[in-house]
């Protein structure tokens, strides 16, 4: 587990608080290791908590983004990290953003070849904020051939062989040699 920063501790804890009292499962599908419920649950408690001025973990924006799509494609895997994620112990971050090319994805140059059951990466993702001290990241890559080709959305684990992190520069990158 990796050491986090003042906001992201504040966020975790609260939100590992309401996982307990079972306010933070609403709305997130059984399957996935949530409580169920309509998943218009989740944005009422965000309402409901802003209004008197609780102070609301960014956490929950990047894991409105990134779950959803996750639980129709892989439930297996949101069960897997949900509870951790939710809880505060665990922090996914997007990578979508490369050098030179920003979050232009037509410019995508992240590829992915399948090799086996597993990928191997090569590229470089930049400006990911909180990458230093994430635990899973969400990443755009090409997994097509040379030129316009099928775009993929891989879910990396910071144990992934290869990866490295920049914290100076905000960059992830892999390399497969």
């Amino acid at each position: 587990h990796i050491s986090l920063d003042p906001e992201m501790m504040h966020g975790g804890r609260l939100k590992a608080l309401l996982w307990d009292a079972g306010w933070g499962r609403a709305g997130w599908p059984v399957e996935a290791g949530g409580g169920g419920g309509d998943a218009v649950l989740r944005p009422r408690l965000r309402d409901e908590m802003w209004a008197p001025g609780i102070e609301l973990p960014h956490q929950y924006e990047a894991l409105e983004v990134m779950a959803p799509p996750l639980i129709g494609l892989r439930p297996d895997l949101v069960a897997k990290h949900l509870r951790a994620f939710v809880t505060g112990r665990e922090c996914w971050v997007q990578a979508f953003s490369e050098p030179e090319a920003g979050s232009d994805i037509a410019s995508l140059r992240t590829r992915a070849a399948r090799d086996g059951e597993h990928y191997v990466l090569n590229g470089t993702k930049a400006f990911i904020s909180g990458g230093g001290r994430s635990d899973v990241y969400v990443c755009m890559v090409r997994t097509g051939g040379e030129g316009p080709g099928g775009i993929s959305c891989l879910v990396v684990e910071r144990s992934t062989p290869g990866l490295s992190f920049g914290a100076q520069e905000h960059k992830l990158a892999w390399n497969s040699q």
